[in-house]
């Protein structure tokens, strides 16, 4: 199956479908409704902080504080879990299954594997990236581009005093920083990016099967490999949708253009609109591009490049 065919059929298993529509307004409406009240709550503790003034008030603001921070972390590790339950209900979908609102709560059910993977995915990466960056920077210090950056760099360290250091000195050394950390960056992305797409399977085969969080991983690298570039394709079937997400997010920070409102008002005024937008992006639109890796992911699982 070909990925104008995959498409194509995800299209037809989603568009106008009400099973779809209600697993789709479940799991838009809690993550979006979760973002929100993060965002509210957390607004209303800054706002009590901002009360506390004074060494009177340092225990609640404390207390305050240690409350948003406790908050923001439990959301922001749930929803991978939320995730997991959708992608689940994409897999039933794409096989023409009737899905229960409970499957969405797959992820939680799989919890242990579902963090075992997570944990796994991005030490994996995270060691990648860090291996690729500083090899890349070496590699540009021990070259004649190096040379050039060490001369620039001297007279700047020399002109720090030691008994008296003014590290601010060093803001001038970032023009000349820049290359250097533009081909490291590059250097990793080269090594990260592949390394990404040949793990992209590993969530469906864990919310597919009953294999560990390693296994899902070690089966979606022995399926992509030689295939990274088919999914890459896919992708690009959905680049609009993706441009939209960027840009309905993007709505949030646009409160700095409305200068004529309140920084309160303006914020919850842009910040309201890009959640209606991406509201409306993830149950009219993310359905079909969910089933549509499901299809993907059912056509090549068990596949080896």
């Amino acid at each position: 199956m070909d990925n104008k065919t995959i498409v194509l059929k995800a299209g037809a298993l989603t568009v106008g479908d009400r099973q779809v529509r209600r697993l789709a307004l479940i799991y838009s409406g809690v993550a979006l409704g979760i973002s929100f009240l993060l965002t509210l709550v957390n607004f209303l503790l800054s706002r009590q902080i901002d009360g506390t003034g004074g060494l009177a008030g340092i225990g609640s603001r404390t207390l305050l504080s240690t409350a948003q921070s406790v908050l923001t972390v439990i959301s922001t590790a749930a929803m991978p879990f939320w995730d997991m339950g959708f992608y689940a209900a994409a897999l039933d979908i794409s096989r023409s299954k009737n899905v229960p609102d409970s499957r969405l709560l797959e992820g939680f059910y799989r919890f242990g594997r579902v963090l075992g993977f997570l944990i796994l995915r991005a030490l994996f990466l995270g060691i990648l990236a860090m291996i690729c960056f500083y090899g890349a920077t070496t590699v540009y210090m021990i070259s004649p581009l190096g040379d050039r950056l060490l001369d620039a760099m001297e007279p700047v360290i020399m002109a720090i005093d030691p008994a008296n250091p003014d590290m601010s000195v060093l803001e001038g050394l970032m023009p000349s920083l820049v290359p250097l950390y533009a081909v490291a960056g590059l250097a990793a992305l080269a090594f990260v990016v592949p390394a990404i797409y040949r793990l992209r399977l590993g969530h469906w085969y864990l919310m597919d099967t009953d294999i560990s969080a390693k296994a899902a991983l070690r089966a979606s690298a022995r399926t992509m490999k030689g295939r990274r570039w088919s999914l890459f394709q896919l992708d690009l079937q959905f680049w609009w949708y993706y441009a939209l997400q960027v840009l309905a997010m993007a709505v949030a920070y646009l409160d700095m253009l409305l200068p004529g409102l309140d920084g309160d008002v303006a914020f919850f005024v842009t910040y309201a609109v890009s959640l209606v937008l991406q509201f409306e992006l993830s149950v009219l639109v993310m359905p079909k591009v969910q089933v549509a890796y499901a299809l993907y992911y059912d056509n090549k699982k068990g596949q080896v490049g």
